[in-house]
């Protein structure tokens, strides 16, 4: 085993991880998002 080969795999190994990341971060994310402005919107109704 090569240097070059332990440093694709680490590479790859990273890259996988990154997109993992992205992906739960996009997820969980827009979940807050709207749970935020669904506490806005019940804010506002019971100001009303």
């Amino acid at each position: 085993m090569n240097w070059m080969l332990i440093w694709k795999i680490v590479f790859v190994g990273v890259l996988a991880v990154f997109a993992v990341m992205a992906v739960m971060t996009t997820i969980y994310g827009a979940r807050d998002i709207k749970k935020m402005l669904r506490e806005l919107d019940e804010e506002k109704d019971e100001e009303d």
